[in-house]
């Protein structure tokens, strides 16, 4: 049986407690005399080490077996916790992590892990004695074998269901064996050649050694026969005997943190008491794509109402887009994750980061249940990264200047994320110096960014937005965390390549809070669609301050250019019909339609012949041989079949 088809299940385990061994390492740095942790991050490794062994991931089983050995040590007092151990942990669970990724990128295991190996033997020096001095299997490790973990539970009950065979062999040599670890050699050999080994009490790695007394017990998936298996393994010299039983997954079966009385690694929504069930994302995306297709269909039949005005068509056509719009919300909540699986890994980086600056920093998060887009969640951990990682360079004062300034020693960054409308907002706040609006100002200056002249009349949200200009920086020292000009200019243009907006606001001594805005989804969007010619183009309603009737007689011009008085300022005026050089004659009349957009903090009016009225839209790209064209965004297919291109408000106003 080929390994390969758990593969994606070994991952998505994987990742799940390694993410709970991180978020006990945290709770155990804070309680380090706290066995109850100690034991949950044990059980985790102990599970992980059986996983990696099973899929033939030897470096990545040799380094989790060595980290069960240390954590072995604490949880029977031998070992106390200290920073150097801990320091050994969260490191192991890093290496770890970069190998569960590299397996899932098609690279194996191969990551050397030698040299923490190396330092966790250092540190568990008395746990690695006692475990060669024992001459026969850990007690802990000898546990019950009905008691499969998730993982080898899942495995099982895939093998049951495709018609394999699941057998418990317990095979004991006879007291006068010599060669112990050979004859145990010789059975694996023999029961590798009939199906796969998934469990083994002892440990592989023990049997190699011999260490063990006359027993050992291991489970086989398998298709041949029991009285078979057992008679092949009756033929190697020196065995007593054989011991089959099968092995079957009841239905009340639990996984091994439930029956010890813990809560399972995997959390149901608070709100959801059903079943889950794991779904390829790529069978998600297939469903969408449909999906949208038939949102297109729905356009046209809409398109057909309209233009026949039959009472009966136009009862099906509200019908469906009724079905259609339920049909929506149940697709987008199946891509919905929460942003917790991003939030997670920023406790143990604020941790090393803090060390590695010599600062002490405490990050408070809120919202971790707040979901967004999958699409939007794979994108959005690196702009977070960046933005957490200039409020702890920038932002966080040392504790020496925060005690002169009358602040707790220790500082504050809180991390939230939460809904409003159609967005989610995820806010970065720190009580650290704030932005230097002098600094700023004289560093843009300097860099030719601004003008000597635009010092005064500059607001403090614009001096703030230099911050995210490519190559700009403040820092007075440039370092691994910061001060080499990248990051920001990096956040903004991810933000924005994700439809969404980051906003800065910042008192000094006091702190700053960087805030991004984000769509839920960037697949189905609400749209206005207007006309220029015989075209048709749409309009993300996210961009749409307004839209106005505005007079010939009110443009004015500025520098050869046509501006608007707007609300107390003087926002461009764009021909959309010169600028995308539609033929025609354009319409006549004292007032032309206009759409009033906005990006940011800036705005602009669009100037077009007719509006036509908003609609759900589904964002296409332009593909591979038009590019990205300036201007657009992408496009859209109407009702009628044509296609329509979505203006693209960031750069019309830039």
């Amino acid at each position: 049986m080929d390994t390969n088809q758990y593969l994606d299940l070994f991952l998505d385990e994987s990742r799940e407690h390694l993410q709970n061994m991180n978020a006990k390492l945290l709770e155990l740095e804070n309680n380090p005399g706290d066995t109850a942790i100690v034991n949950e991050i044990f059980r985790s490794a102990h599970t992980l080490k059986g996983m990696s062994a099973t899929m033939g991931y030897e470096s990545m089983a040799d380094l989790t077996h060595k980290l069960e050995n240390v954590l072995d040590a604490i949880r029977h007092g031998e070992r106390a916790v200290n920073e150097a151990i801990m320091d050994a942990l969260f490191a192991s669970v890093e290496r770890l992590e970069s190998m569960t990724e590299a397996i899932a990128n098609g690279a194996g295991d191969t990551k050397p892990a030698e040299d923490l190996i190396e330092l966790l033997l250092k540190v568990s020096e008395s746990s690695v004695q006692r475990s060669e001095a024992q001459s026969g299997p850990n007690p802990e490790e000898q546990n019950d074998m009905s008691d499969y973990n998730t993982y080898e539970m899942n495995v099982i009950g895939e093998s049951l269901s495709q018609g394999y065979s699941v057998f418990k062999i317990a095979v004991t040599l006879s007291e006068s064996c010599l060669l112990k670890a050979a004859r145990a050699y010789m059975v694996y050999q023999i029961a590798e050649q009939s199906g796969d080994i998934i469990k083994s009490e002892p440990s592989i790695e023990k049997l190699e050694e011999g260490a063990f007394d006359t027993q050992f017990v291991f489970t086989l998936i398998t298709k041949e026969p029991l009285d078979d298996i057992k008679e092949k393994i009756l033929k190697v010299s020196e065995i007593d005997r054989v011991d089959i039983e099968p092995v079957t997954v009841k239905k009340d079966s639990k996984p091994e943190d439930e029956k010890s009385g813990k809560a399972p690694i995997r959390k149901a929504n608070a709100h959801s008491s059903g079943q889950s069930i794991r779904v390829n994302l790529k069978r998600i995306d297939t469903l969408m794509n449909l999906f949208e297709e038939l949102v297109i269909e729905k356009g046209r039949l809409e398109g057909l109402a309209k233009q026949f005005k039959d009472a009966e068509l136009t009862d099906i056509t509200e019908d469906i887009a009724r079905t259609t719009q339920a049909l929506q919300d149940v697709i987008l909540n199946l891509r919905m994750v929460p942003i917790e699986q991003v939030f997670n890994r920023f406790p143990t980086m604020v941790r090393n980061v803090s060390k590695e600056l010599n600062k002490r920093i405490r990050l408070n998060m809120e919202g971790k249940e707040t979901e967004l887009d999958r699409t939007v969640i794979d994108e959005i951990g690196d702009p977070l990264v960046h933005l957490l990682r200039n409020s702890m360079d920038h932002g966080i004062e040392t504790p020496e200047k925060r005690k002169k300034l009358g602040k707790p020693e220790e500082g504050t960054i809180d991390l939230k994320a939460y809904h409003s409308g159609n967005h989610v907002y995820i806010e970065i706040k720190d009580d650290g110096a704030g932005i230097n609006r002098e600094k700023v100002l004289n560093k843009a200056i300097k860099n030719g960014l601004i003008n000597e002249s635009d010092r005064e009349h500059l607001s403090d949200q614009e001096v703030y937005q230099l911050l995210f200009r490519t190559g700009f920086s403040t820092a007075d020292v440039i370092s691994d965390i910061s001060g080499r000009g990248v990051g920001l200019d990096v956040v903004k243009s991810k933000i924005e390549s994700l439809s969404g907006e980051v906003f800065v606001e910042s008192e000094e001594n006091k702190g700053t809070t960087f805030t991004i805005r984000l769509p839920l989804t960037l697949s189905i969007i609400t749209a206005l669609f207007v006309q220029m010619g015989d075209e048709h183009y749409a309009i993300p309603l996210a961009n749409i301050l307004e839209t106005a009737m505005v007079k010939e007689d009110d443009i004015m011009n500025v520098h050869e250019k046509e501006v608007l008085a707007f609300r107390d300022s003087v926002i461009p005026f764009i021909r959309l019909a010169d600028a995308f050089a539609v033929p025609g004659e354009r319409p006549s009349g004292k007032f032309i339609p206009t759409v009033i957009i906005r990006h940011g903090s800036k705005h602009a009016a669009l100037a077009v012949d007719r509006l036509i009225g908003q609609s759900e839209i589904v964002i296409k790209p332009l593909g591979r041989y038009l590019g990205d064209v300036e201007g657009f965004s992408g496009a859209t297919i109407l009702g009628d079949g044509r296609v329509a291109l979505i203006i693209d408000a960031q750069a019309f106003i830039h």
